[in-house]
């Protein structure tokens, strides 16, 4: 098929087009003779596929393929799918002369691909890029780029192409599969397999029961008219029995497990496994002293209530089995004990949060105390220092919060917190109703909205009380928990009703109720929802049972934190600068006997925001200065539901289960910098979401919410009316959050 192949020489390539280009990668440098330099994809929306770029090559020549250098620093801007085309006219390039993949043996594959075609004449190239090996980014790296020529090898055959269908990663357990591929020519297409654990007989492939890594080659012979063809696929076989679980209980050897009698214990243990859509945890089961106790898994995690018949050691031994039938055990031995004394244990100490260094949070995992009715009071102390940085202390009151995760695996918020100007300051807050959580091995974080100016250092450690409580045992259910707008004219109440049914065993209910009120100024109606002098309801079945008064007297600090700078005498709706937010707590016991509850959060019903974008009657100039300014008042809240028992006890909330936002979204801002017109891309569509812009020194300076029905996986900013300089741009899910910064021009 081919003759004497030689390279087209660099310097004789002109670039008539390209459809993304980077100031700092332009195009050429995909031919400048220095590998080291690259073309990336870049245009006014940012990294986007597909790549084109049309070469004139300063004369004809019998083209018969290319290849192609990736960017071996950054292995996710490899190419894979594309198409050439050959022309002698750059209006009507005709169809392409190759449509293909380039195939990565892995991630550690930077070699040069190579792609051969039968030669045809021609002056002009057209490459198209269609796809990358990166699951998430669109940006395609070529550090150089050389087009082949095969001399007097035009025979007047014409080329066809193969299409061939992505074949997904299998698994060795998988039954036999069709492959596909048509050639443009209509000639009937065979396959072949080139390397890899798998046969194949017609287009009907049969894995060998090992795992690796599966090429496939289509070929089309040709004919008088139409020159041979070939396309390869790779595919990964990925061996199920090499995945065990991972197993981990919440006892910690550090503590004697206290207790005045021997009651039962909550055996709670966490198991996963790799490739969750194929495999699963089917069974977890404790032994103790030759016993074997089967758990029930109660949402992330498995749980066993056991009764101990004997003071001193225990050996408990906790086994994870998986569908592949692997197994994984895990064993831990606790000392359980009558002796109970007050204590104190440490978590965070001095851990520093700063945007730019640490980032806005701090987590960890700490050994606190186990017990069963030994504590009648756990008292958290919380501190804030200045920490040795430059700035010292943020100069601004920043929103943040402490997460604990429960033991049933999600993040429940345990402090809502607002710092000071400038200073630290130390807290205190009883935390008895979360004692549940308190215990064992645990995990804690910590986030700070803080920008850059300044930074702090946070310590947390917390007081046991040793004495008889109430209730032997209490569960912890999140009920509300997220940002919510207040007074949007298009949904004016948007939070959800719950319903709750109680377990039989439960003898005592109590919501705690967190709300913090954010936004202010001119561009809201009243100066909301920070300075604003709001009343909530929270209803049961719909009746009017508790009221809130958010209203917060800031003078003097309810904390005592003195010295601070800015405006922190003035009064805020649930917080004030340098304080533990207000913990409204409404009784909920007398409804126990009803079984099943709906609860409802009912912001203030008489509040409208004129001034929202939503509102249809708002006029920029006239409502307000501007009706899309962005700065609505909205509210973070957190509502947990604390139930109480002398037997072990479980509430089950219907249909509804909240997940804190964690501190791995991932989305891409672009252009960078811009003019004010900003578009945010993500990889998977997103229900619900809180958009918020901040200036440099945390002002926030525009938010936007993503409701229900606003699937997106795109979404435009215009930021146009802001001031040039430096923003940062925070977009939170309802199950993670990230930061990106961006330049206004």
């Amino acid at each position: 098929m081919f003759g004497e192949i030689i390279p087209v020489p660099q310097e004789n390539y002109q670039m008539l087009y390209v459809s993304s280009d980077n100031t700092n990668h332009p195009a050429h440098h995909a031919y400048d003779n220095d590998t080291t330099s690259w073309w990336a994809l870049y245009n006014s929306n940012g990294y986007s596929l597909p790549g084109i770029i049309h070469l004139d090559l300063g004369e004809n020549h019998d083209l018969c393929g290319f290849s192609y250098l990736c960017n071996p620093t950054s292995i996710n801007t490899r190419a894979t799918d594309f198409e050439i085309y050959v022309s002698n006219d750059t209006l009507d390039w005709g169809t392409p002369e190759s449509v293909n993949s380039f195939t990565w043996a892995g991630d550690d594959d930077v070699s040069r691909k190579f792609t051969y075609f039968g030669a045809v004449d021609g002056r002009y190239v057209r490459l198209v890029y269609l796809g990358n090996v990166s699951p998430t980014g669109q940006n395609i790296h070529t550090c150089d780029l050389v087009l082949f020529q095969d001399p007097g090898g035009a025979t007047g055959q014409v080329n066809q192409f193969i299409a061939f269908d992505a074949i997904p990663d299998k698994f060795t357990t998988d039954d036999p599969f069709e492959i596909n591929a048509t050639a443009s020519s209509g000639l009937d297409v065979g396959f072949e397999i080139v390397s890899g654990p798998a046969t194949v007989d017609g287009n009907i492939v049969t894995l060998t029961g090992e795992g690796g890594l599966v090429t496939v080659k289509a070929t089309q012979e040709g004919d008088a008219s139409f020159y041979p063809a070939e396309a390869f696929r790779s595919f990964e076989v990925i061996d199920i029995s090499i995945f065990y679980p991972e197993v981990q209980t919440k006892f910690t050897a550090s503590y004697d497990y206290q207790m005045p009698e021997l009651y039962a214990i909550p055996l709670y243990a966490y198991a996963s496994i790799d490739l969750p859509e194929l495999l699963t945890i089917d069974q977890v089961v404790f032994n103790i002293s030759g016993q074997a106790f089967e758990a029930e898994k109660v949402r992330n995690s498995w749980l066993v209530w056991w009764q101990p018949q004997s003071w001193g050691e225990q050996t408990i031994e906790v086994v994870a089995t998986a569908s592949n039938s692997n197994s994984t055990a895990e064993t831990v031995t606790i000392n359980i004990t009558s002796n109970i004394a007050d204590q104190n244990a440490q978590t965070f100490d001095h851990d520093l949060i700063q945007f730019g260094n640490t980032g806005q949070w701090f987590n960890g995992t700490y050994e606190l105390p186990q017990f069963v009715g030994a504590y009648d009071q756990v008292i958290a102390n919380f501190s804030t220092t200045c920490p040795n940085i430059s700035g010292g202390c943020d100069d601004w009151d920043r929103l943040a919060w402490i997460d604990i995760k429960g033991p049933e695996g999600n993040w429940i918020e345990l402090i809502r917190y607002i710092t000071p100007y400038g200073v630290g300051c130390d807290h205190s807050l009883d935390v008895t109703d979360y004692m549940s959580l308190l215990q064992g091995n645990v995990e804690l974080r910590m986030y700070i909205q803080t920008w850059g100016t300044g930074g702090w250092e946070i310590s947390l450690d917390f007081d046991y009380h040793a004495g008889q409580p109430e209730k032997l045992y209490s569960h912890v259910d999140v009920i509300w928990d997220g940002t919510f707008q207040f007074g949007d004219p298009a949904n004016l109440q948007p939070m959800d009703t719950v319903e709750t049914t109680f377990n039989e065993n439960v003898l005592g209910a109590k919501l705690k109720l967190v709300t913090t009120g954010h936004g202010w100024g001119s561009e809201n109606t009243g100066n909301a929802a920070e300075f604003y002098h709001a009343i909530h309801d929270v209803k049961v079945d719909g009746a009017d049972t508790f009221i809130q008064d958010l209203w917060v007297d800031c003078n003097p600090n309810p904390d005592n934190c003195t010295g601070q700078q800015g405006t922190w005498q003035y009064d805020r709706a649930g917080w004030c600068p340098g304080t533990i937010a207000a913990v409204y707590n409404y009784d909920l016991s007398e409804f126990i006997p009803d079984e099943t509850i709906a609860l409802s959060y009912i912001f203030q019903e008489s509040y409208m925001d004129l001034c929202h974008p939503n509102n249809p009657d708002c006029v920029t100039g006239v409502t307000c200065s501007d009706c899309n300014a962005g700065y609505n008042p909205h509210y973070v809240v957190a509502g947990n539901l604390i139930t109480y028992s002398d037997n072990p006890v479980l509430t089950n909330i219907t249909n509804h289960q909240v997940t804190s936002p964690d501190f791995d979204f991932n989305f891409q801002v672009f252009p960078v910098p811009s003019d004010g017109e900003i578009t945010l891309t993500t990889k998977d569509n997103f229900e619900k979401a809180v958009i918020t812009v901040y200036s440099v020194d945390g002002l926030m300076v525009y938010k936007s919410f993503m409701h229900n029905g606003d699937y997106w996986t795109t979404h435009k900013l215009n930021l146009s009316h802001l001031v040039s300089g430096n923003y940062f741009i925070q977009v939170m899910t309802e199950t993670s959050t990230g930061v990106k910064q961006v330049v206004l021009r």
